[in-house]
């Protein structure tokens, strides 16, 4: 499937269930720790939007975009990667302040080693969370993911969620 296709197809879904619901539209900014298979460590910058699923309590579809910000090496060659996916969300809540968040999906990765290589495939990536909140709108997030593509990947991610009320 195209990165044209995959785009058109999430948008199109996410129109779709985007109708009234009980619980509020949320964007996600995080910084991510991330360490590809055979690398060393590098930075990512993760944005994020997610809309509930009508009569669907806890439940979210989230569209992503992570990119490096300061590339891993990999056999001392700079590897940059950028992530496009779309996810099941499932949060729930403890209490008014804290919830536990797991999330599944599919996504489309461009990788690239300095100049030389590079390469496009789909994959799939998991995540377990936890959001604490701050106030009515504003929550803190701390997430671990993995992505299984053409490059092999491990997040720890900490950010910052606004929810549109």
């Amino acid at each position: 499937m195209s990165f044209r296709a995959l785009f058109f197809i999430s948008s199109i879904f996410f129109v779709s269930t985007s109708s009234i619901a009980s619980e509020p539209i949320y964007a996600n900014a995080q910084i991510a720790l991330t360490k590809p298979e055979q690398s060393t460590g590098g930075v990512a910058a993760v944005v994020a939007v997610g809309i509930p699923v009508p009569d669907r309590k806890g439940i979210f579809i989230e569209g992503q975009l992570s990119s490096t910000i300061l590339e891993p090496k990999q056999n001392s060659m700079e590897l940059s990667y950028t992530h496009l996916g779309g996810y099941g969300v499932y949060q729930r809540l403890f209490n008014e302040k804290f919830a536990l968040h797991g999330k599944a999906g599919l996504l489309y990765q461009y990788s690239k080693i300095e100049q030389d290589v590079s390469a496009g495939s789909a994959g799939i990536a998991f995540a377990v969370g936890a959001t604490i909140h701050h106030n009515r709108n504003i929550s803190y997030l701390l997430e671990l993911s993995t992505v299984q593509a053409e490059l092999n990947l491990i997040y720890i991610s900490a950010g910052i969620q606004y929810r549109f009320r």
